[in-house]
């Protein structure tokens, strides 16, 4: 499997509630690509719904520690807070 297919597997299994497949997945999924915030967040959740919620929360931290990573801009200021597109997408309306 690549992580993105451990990705989307370990979202049925979540869906599905069998945790511990999703979370070994997607443990998986963060050796393959331990720079996405997406598979994080998702061990996130499902570490939560398995009772976790020490494991939970430093999934979530790391997720959100990627995250501010990746909303650096070229010039190395951050991204609109509020999460606006405007200035990278211009006015599309």
């Amino acid at each position: 499997f690549n992580e993105q297919a451990c990705l989307c597997l370990a979202q049925l299994y979540i869906a599905q509630q069998k945790l511990t497949e999703a979370i070994e997945l997607l443990d998986e999924a963060i050796e393959l690509n331990p720079h996405s915030a997406v598979i994080f967040q998702e061990r996130g959740k499902a570490r939560l719904l398995n009772g976790d919620e020490n494991g939970s929360a430093e999934d979530m931290k790391q997720a959100l520690q990627l995250t501010s990573g990746e909303t650096e801009g070229f010039n190395g200021q951050t991204s609109n807070p509020e999460g606006s597109s405007s200035g990278i997408l211009g006015d599309l309306g």
